[in-house]
């Protein structure tokens, strides 16, 4: 199941971002995301597997390395976990190595196969944080938020100079009027679209009682600019995909332990 590639993507994984982090912390560099469709049939034995990994990851003492936090869209699930570079899946075997010692020979493979038939659908992504993309107000913090959007941008072979660049002079105009809304920029090396936005909501209905982007920046701008960047960005993009997700701290794995070593002095 999941924590196999988990384990050996570093993924032990919108957005989905700092969830879990403290609002002083910075976003990693990137995150991998894994997503599992499953059979509504067995989604009773799906969830009861998830639960059965975070015991036994915290009987484990498992540390940081395997962290996931999981999220929920109707029966599709999505793995995140940090990833402070790419040389950091150059570890991935020693790390196994550890967790199995940890966990006694067999569980991994054991909770791998616990719920197997249940997943339909699976694939991968991994995400690079873009801060000159990301919007948050004054004091925003993730904390005890409980529900994420996910905005898949696709750009115009061509025009990726051009939407950075728009996307930036929103943001400075969005900072003017300190606008009530929020998003964490990423572009995709790796997955759907050319860039993922992702916002937060306490629930579902605040996520979506902000205002909308065309009233804030004509608040910013006026409506005239306002117009002439809505369809600049038009004329950049291709196709935008949004999706709701749940967050599900119940399956997700986050312990006070450290990194290995020489990962961790990797990242100092």
């Amino acid at each position: 199941m999941k924590k196999k590639s988990l384990v050996t993507m570093t993924l032990g994984a919108a957005f989905l971002m700092a969830a879990f982090l403290p609002a002083q912390m910075e976003p990693a560099p990137y995150i991998t995301i894994h997503y599992d469709r499953i059979d509504p049939a067995q989604s009773a034995a799906f969830e009861q597997n998830n639960k059965d990994w975070v015991e036994a990851f915290s009987a484990a003492k498992a540390g940081a390395d395997f962290h996931w936090r999981g999220y929920q869209s109707g029966f599709t699930y999505a793995w995140v976990s940090d990833l402070p570079s790419y040389a950091f899946l150059d570890g991935n075997d020693a790390r196994e190595k550890m967790l199995n010692e940890k966990m006694g020979e067999g569980k991994l493979e054991a909770l791998e196969g616990g719920a197997r038939g249940a997943i339909i659908e699976h694939h991968n992504e991994i995400w690079k944080h873009e801060p000159d993309l990301t919007y948050q107000p004054e004091g925003f913090s993730p904390e005890g938020m409980g529900a994420v959007e996910v905005t898949t941008v696709d750009i115009k072979p061509s025009m990726n100079k051009e939407y950075r660049e728009l996307v930036k002079e929103a943001i400075a105009a969005l900072k003017k009027i300190e606008a009530p809304i929020n998003f964490l920029g990423n572009s995709t090396p790796y997955g759907e679209g050319s860039y993922t936005y992702v916002s937060w909501g306490k629930d579902r209905a605040s996520l979506h009682s902000a205002p909308g982007m065309g009233k804030l920046l004509a608040e910013a701008v006026g409506e005239e600019k306002a117009q002439e960047m809505f369809a600049h960005y038009m004329n950049c993009v291709s196709n935008v995909a949004e999706r709701d997700w749940r967050v599900r701290d119940d399956i997700s794995y986050i312990s006070d332990g450290e990194m290995m070593g020489e990962d961790k002095e990797s990242m100092e």
